[in-house]
């Protein structure tokens, strides 16, 4: 390959290439993961990225068409810190190569050098020592040796090699690689990919060797400071102000990075209270896609050997928040839409904000599943840490989620992931997950836990009682004309779940008389408590099943945001498992 010209199709080939080596070095990238975080994620972020990259970026004719396309699907789908720093710099590459057809050397110096600025520009704190530095001693090796170049392969060939150098250096700029006595995993990510590129030209394909170089230091996860990784793609009411959102944010959280993506932002932060961080944003605009991580579950699992069984279900199921932390559990949260905004269920909204904006609004609120590439990459992931994953979801009468859940069971093929329809949702859903802890927990064979578990769907049901059915008819799961019947006659409505996993509306009218009939028909295994808005309600109800039981419930759990945007407050339900 030689030529001082480079096109659309060669930037194109060149991000595959670079993309394609990233993603064979994933686990390696994780291993090595301290900063910001030591999470042991890095890998698997630049890894998402890349493959978002792969899968939906298209091929032009022009340098400024083919930028323009890998830029907007980075920044919309970069996952992590490093991944989020990545898209801002080729962000710059396709904004300062606008209008290109194609690029000299003298071109793609400049425009190399002058998208560095668009990677610092996006960090609240910019840190030397990181994937930003070695970024920026590539593309000034660039800006000063191109002119002693007579073609794009020995420059970019010596070039890698100045970046290699710059990544080693990496150890001496920030302590926490010092003392862990390992590069900065997002900086290698980056040499990865031009690693990629070299392979491109030397080979015309990169090259993926069956060794994968593990001669780099194994860290040791740590818990990080703040708990959860947000990020936020808002449409901004008016021009946002990138350098006010980062002033307000940097007080409470940290890993703070604002990118503008055409008309809309990307706003990237650690935070203990993404709820919080989702009402700062609110007052700026609307946000349109939002997604959250739990970095302390992957710091835990990542620290720990590999486990038997692992259990995933969905936020609908109301468990308890300990479940996530000391039984193995991860809980993928869906999507509730209302008043414009994007929310995570549970997590960037809560029940007492979400009433509050029902109260002002005449809109139903909508729900919606996370994309099959999230899931994917949250099944990879719990395969990658247990023998067998057994995922428990929301009715498929309710959602969509089990349906597109079984979609990407069929991409990954794996015969080790197990997913269940529990045919209802909420308290009972969440007991269908308890008895996965209690067979787990008891040493069963993976063939007892899943026919103990197809039994269980069997025998859960749910009772919940509203005062009214005023949000169900409002968002269109309860007919219009019982809806305003009931409200008429002033009528408490208890709704259930039939067989077939369908939300019904009972002819019973008192929840405490119905649980005593139910019981005397057949004791309860197991039962759960679920309460919308106050929980005094909850309290009174406690005490009246277990007089009646004879034992204490499996947990009081408020409900999920999405539910309870449909059932309104001051709703109580029990769930319970027959005997």
């Amino acid at each position: 390959m030689n030529t001082k010209l480079i096109n659309g199709h060669d930037i194109y080939h060149y991000t595959m290439s670079g993309a394609k080596k990233i993603i064979h070095h994933e686990n390696t990238l994780n291993s090595i993961n301290v900063f910001p975080v030591a999470d042991g994620d890095t890998g698997s972020n630049l890894a998402y990225t890349m493959k978002c990259i792969i899968a939906n970026a298209t091929e032009h004719e022009t340098v400024s068409d083919t930028l323009s396309s890998i830029s907007e699907v980075a920044l919309e789908d970069a996952y992590g810190n490093s991944g989020a720093i990545f898209a801002s710099f080729l962000h710059g590459l396709s904004v300062e190569s606008k209008g290109k057809d194609s690029l000299s050397m003298s071109e793609f110096s400049d425009i190399t050098n002058d998208a560095v600025k668009y990677a610092y520009d996006a960090l609240a704190v910019p840190t030397e020592g990181t994937i930003l530095t070695v970024i920026k001693e590539w593309a000034g090796f660039i800006k000063n040796q191109h002119i002693h170049h007579l073609e794009f392969k020995t420059l970019l060939l010596e070039a890698t090699k100045h970046a290699k150098h710059a990544l080693l250096e990496t150890k001496k700029q920030l302590k926490v690689l010092r003392d862990s006595d390992v590069v900065d995993a997002g900086a290698l990510g980056f040499v990865y990919f031009l690693e990629g590129i070299k392979d491109y030209f030397l080979y015309g394909k990169v090259h993926l060797s069956n060794n994968v170089n593990t001669s780099h230091k194994v860290v040791d996860h740590v818990n990080p400071n703040f708990q959860y990784c947000t990020e936020f793609i808002v449409e901004a009411y008016e021009h946002l102000d990138s350098k006010l959102i980062k002033e307000k944010l940097v007080k409470t959280d940290d890993s703070i990075i604002v990118q503008k993506i055409g008309d809309y932002y990307k706003i990237h932060t650690h935070t203990d209270h993404p709820d919080a961080a989702a009402k700062l944003v609110t007052k700026y605009g609307k946000i349109i896609k939002s997604k959250v991580d739990d970095m302390n579950l992957q710091v835990r699992l990542n620290s720990s050997s590999k486990s038997a069984i692992g259990i995933i279900t969905d936020s609908i199921a109301d468990i308890p928040a300990q479940w996530t932390v000391n039984k193995n559990v991860f809980q993928i949260p869906l999507q509730l839409i209302v008043d414009g905004n994007v929310y995570n269920d549970r997590l960037t909204l809560k029940n007492e904000t979400l009433f509050d904006i029902l109260k002002k609004t005449q809109q139903p609120a909508t729900s919606s599943q996370p994309g099959e590439t999230y899931l994917q990459k949250t099944f990879e992931f719990m395969l990658s840490h247990f023998e067998d994953v057994i995922g428990i979801f929301v009715s498929s009468e309710m959602s969509g989620m089990y349906q597109k859940a079984i979609s990407v069971q069929s991409k990954i093929g794996s015969k080790h992931l197990h997913l269940f329809d529990s045919k209802t949702n909420s308290g009972a859903q969440a007991l269908l997950v308890h008895t996965l802890i209690d067979q787990l927990e008891s040493k069963s064979s993976i063939t007892e836990v899943l026919s103990n578990l197809n039994k269980a769907v069997d025998s859960a049901k749910i009772f919940v009682e509203i005062p009214d059915l005023a949000y169900a008819t409002l968002s269109g799961r309860v007919p219009k004309i019982v809806g305003n019947i009931a409200s008429l006659l002033n009528l408490k409505a208890i709704i259930s779940i039939n067989d077939d996993g369908k939300g019904i509306v009972t002819k019973e009218l008192n929840l405490k008389k119905l649980m005593v009939k139910k019981f005397q028909k057949s004791p309860f295994k197991k039962y759960g408590i679920v309460y919308t808005g106050n929980k005094e309600n909850a309290i009174e109800y406690h005490q009246m099943m277990q007089e009646l039981t004879g034992h204490e419930p499996v947990f009081i759990q408020e409900v999920s945001t999405i539910v309870s945007a449909f059932i309104g407050e001051g709703a109580i339900g029990i769930a319970y498992l027959e005997d």
